[in-house]
């Protein structure tokens, strides 16, 4: 379903869609002599989704500019947007990325965090290149910190920098689910990365993590390598540093601390292409890593 909807109206009517009676389903797919005699529990709509996967990327969503949890939580009997049901009752992944989710997160914090309608069941979510910056960060953030069934969380290219980060750091000192974290490309610099070092030092669910592109240098890796080496139940197995110009010195330590120390913390994979690392110590490096 990429490129497909076209403002928030559409996005709502497609998952309204998956509320059918069993009228509905006479009058499509039966007879509709028999369609009009229904009654009763016949014409209750209840939800039918088994999507695995839902691929809405670049769909132009624009959820943020049309709901507001307050003005519908004032209501005596809300009529919640069926998004948040869907995150109710399927175990999906689910790719919104490049769906100009900007400006406030209203409704993906409630359907993921504290849901009026019922507890999250997504598993995956993918937020990629949606511009909500560092006011939507620190939305999601406390969503993220009651969540507990999402796996893989993709917050590449939203513009968090760095008081986004803190939000989601401080939101992965308690949430205990979330496996798979890509934070590339959200400018958080040093300061950032030091937040996730110590988020690092208690969370022991994270599994692979990317932090590319984003300027945490010498000081940002060490703290984050010193919060892994800090946690004896750190699960950190991917680790993805690409593009934040980090020099020889510094992958020397990297490797001698989280590769090459033995098994208690050891990282199988790493990512670290286009940072200051000359040729030649690239090459002492994989040469010691293969003995």
């Amino acid at each position: 379903m990429q490129n497909w909807i076209n403002g928030y109206a559409y996005f709502n009517m497609f998952f309204n869609s998956m509320y059918l009676s069993e009228k509905d389903h006479e009058v499509w797919y039966g007879d509709a002599k028999t369609a009009k005699l229904m009654e009763k529990e016949q014409l209750v709509r209840k939800f039918y989704c088994k999507l695995d996967f839902l691929d809405m990327q670049s769909s132009h969503v624009m959820a943020g500019d049309s709901f507001r949890f307050k003005t519908s939580n004032k209501l005596k009997n809300p009529n919640w947007p069926a998004f948040l049901h869907f995150a109710k009752h399927c175990k999906t992944a689910i790719n919104i990325s490049d769906s100009r989710w900007t400006g406030a997160m209203d409704l993906m914090v409630h359907a993921i965090g504290e849901n009026p309608v019922g507890t999250c069941k997504l598993t995956t979510l993918d937020l990629s290149r949606n511009q909500f910056k560092k006011e939507g960060a620190k939305q999601l953030g406390a969503a993220i910190a009651l969540n507990k069934s999402i796996v893989t969380l993709d917050l590449s290219s939203c513009k968090m920098g760095v008081s986004g980060m803190y939000a989601i750091c401080d939101a992965l000192k308690t949430n205990t689910t979330l496996r798979n974290l890509n934070v590339y490309r959200n400018t958080f610099d040093v300061d950032g990365a030091r937040a996730l070092g110590e988020v690092l030092k208690v969370n022991s669910t994270i599994t692979d993590l990317d932090i590319g592109h984003n300027r945490i240098r010498q000081t940002g890796l060490t703290a984050v390598v010193d919060g892994i080496l800090a946690n004896k139940n750190s699960k950190v197995k991917t680790l993805a540093v690409r593009a934040n110009f980090i020099s020889d010195d510094s992958f020397t330590d990297l490797f001698e601390k989280l590769v090459f120390a033995g098994a208690k913390h050891q990282v199988s994979h790493l990512f670290i292409k286009a940072n200051f690392l000359s040729e030649f110590h690239k090459i002492a490096l994989a040469t010691k890593a293969r003995e």
